[in-house]
């Protein structure tokens, strides 16, 4: 477990290193956020896997998951509103 989530960590890295050059684009500023994920995801499990090999403490791979998944929604809801609301101010 540990070794894969290094190799996708690393991956994900170089694909969030050659897209932060061009952000003012949506389309690429969405692959950017979402390998960015990607890349917080790996770390995850990779402090996961290694407090677990450690520790036995298998619950931290549950609450390691619960951040992440806050963290995702958080984004998945405020940048579309802020993205509305630059595109047709008179909604809200």
């Amino acid at each position: 477990m540990i070794i894969v989530a290094i190799a996708g960590m690393i991956v994900n890295l170089l694909i969030v290193l050659n897209l932060r050059q061009n952000t003012q684009n949506l389309n690429v500023k969405s692959a950017f956020l979402h390998f960015a994920g990607d890349a917080l995801a790996d770390l995850g499990v990779l402090i996961g896997g290694v407090i677990i090999y450690f520790t036995h403490w298998s619950r931290i791979d549950t609450l390691l998951s619960s951040i992440l998944a806050c963290l995702i929604l958080r984004s998945a809801i405020v940048k579309p509103i802020k993205i509305i609301v630059v595109v047709h101010p008179t909604i809200l």
